[in-house]
């Protein structure tokens, strides 16, 4: 799956979980998202992780090993792209 597509579904799942739980997400950022999805679900950053960054762990694993270089700027590169794909999705 390419990017777009891992960074689509980031960003519905994250839009599903945030209607599920009436949560206003409109102040996230590529420079926030850790500590604003952790504080906005307040759930020790269950859906900050399972419903999110593990989407795009099978997408940047395939650039290098975990925590690699490599791996980690396609996580980073997902992480933002599902970030706008959110914000656009959001104002449908």
């Amino acid at each position: 799956m390419d990017k777009y597509k891992v960074a689509e579904r980031m960003a519905y799942s994250l839009l599903r979980q945030a209607k599920l739980r009436h949560i206003d997400l409109s102040g996230l950022t590529i420079e926030n998202f850790n500590d604003y999805l952790d504080d906005a679900f307040g759930d020790g950053g269950e859906v900050r992780c399972l419903r999110f960054l593990d989407l795009s762990d099978s997408y940047s694993t395939r650039f290098g090993p975990f925590e690699s270089t490599e791996q980690m700027d396609a996580q980073w590169e997902c992480i933002e792209l599902a970030i706008d794909k959110f914000h656009e999705i959001r104002k449908e």
